[in-house]
Formats: structure tokens, C-alpha cells, sequence
């Protein structure tokens, strides 16, 4: 191959485009804060550090491919039958590095085909080792926020103000309302 200026300048734009593209990726610089795979990428069955409940088998709660704000994947839950007394969830707690005395904000990409009550997001704290009994401090967007209806890629967030000295784990939940019935999609969850 002959390499004249002209093949030398085709070459350097095709690399520097790569290069451009490559640091495109909305996932690149994600900061899940608090959390730990909060882009829900990482896992084997079922994403690393979540957990779920199924609302005693009424809901169908998966970590999937289907969609997704970033990367690959994204956590799922659907319905087609209204529930009036059960809703399900995914949540992650952790409690080492507990910013006492600060405020902790919750943010999430969420895409919802959704009618009823809806979906909503929220944090808790405990006093206690585990998620136990009612909660020290509890903030939701349910009642402040409406998350239903048909909806793309949009982020939602909610705040935790003064964490007390006494909290021992924080949960985070994205949680499936009752009275709901459809497809909600969750990703690039961040608690900071």
C-alpha cells in the first residue's frame, strides 16, 4: 500500500472518528454513587447486588436484554392483571459508608407503558442490621410524583434529606405500584 498524505489524512479521519464514537457511550462515565451495579450490567442469571419480590407470583420481575437507557441490559416488571394488594419490586441495600448528617439523592431511568397507579421510586432507612419493621426514615416519590402512563427514556429522582445517626442500612426500591397493570423498565440507578 502506497501511503501518500491523502491515504495518511483518510486514515487519521477514520481513527479519529472511531475514537469519537467510542467515547459516545451514554453508559462510559456512569457513577452509580452509592450503589453497586447500578448500571445492572453485571451478573449471572440475575443482576449482581439486586434483589426482588415477584408480588407472590403476580408480577413477572426480570433483569433483561429487551431494553435499555444504556449498555445492554435493564430491569423489568410487568403485569396484565391488576393487583389490589400486592406490588412487586427490585431494591439494593448497603450499609458501610452511610453518609450520616447528609442528603442522599436516588435518580433513575425509567420507560413505562403503564395504566394505573403506576411505578415509583424510593429510599429507606433502617436501624436495625436488615429491612425490618417500620422504617427510621422512608421518602418516595408515590403520592409526590406520578410515574404512569406511556413514557421513553426518562429520568426520575427523589431525595433523602439528613440521614440519622442511628441508620444501619439504606435500601433503595423501584417498585411496581397496586392497581397497575403493564411494562416498566429501569436503568442507570444512582444513589448519591
Amino acid at each position: 500500500m502506497l501511503f501518500t498524505i491523502k491515504n495518511i489524512r483518510l486514515l487519521t479521519i477514520f481513527l479519529s472518528s472511531m475514537i469519537l464514537l467510542s467515547s459516545c457511550e451514554k453508559d462510559e462515565d456512569f457513577i452509580a454513587g452509592f450503589l453497586n451495579n447500578g448500571s445492572v450490567e453485571m451478573g449471572t442469571g440475575t443482576p449482581d447486588d439486586w434483589f426482588l419480590s415477584t408480588g407472590n407470583n403476580s408480577y413477572d420481575v426480570v433483569w433483561t436484554d429487551e431494553d435499555s437507557y444504556s449498555g445492554d441490559n435493564s430491569l423489568r416488571i410487568s403485569t396484565g392483571t391488576q393487583n389490589s394488594s400486592d406490588f412487586a419490586f427490585w431494591a439494593q441495600s448497603f450499609n458501610s459508608d452511610i453518609p450520616f448528617g447528609e442528603s442522599v439523592t436516588l435518580s433513575v431511568w425509567i420507560k413505562g407503558e403503564l395504566t394505573g397507579n403506576g411505578v415509583s421510586i424510593a429510599i429507606r432507612g433502617d436501624d436495625t442490621e436488615t429491612i425490618q419493621g417500620s422504617a427510621e426514615q422512608f421518602v418516595s416519590t408515590q403520592g409526590a410524583s406520578s410515574i404512569t402512563g406511556n413514557f421513553d427514556w426518562t429520568q426520575y429522582s427523589i431525595t433523602l434529606d439528613s440521614i440519622d445517626a442511628d441508620i444501619k442500612i439504606l435500601t433503595v426500591y423501584l417498585i411496581f405500584l397496586t392497581e397497575t397493570t403493564g411494562t416498566v423498565y429501569f436503568d442507570d440507578i444512582q444513589l448519591q
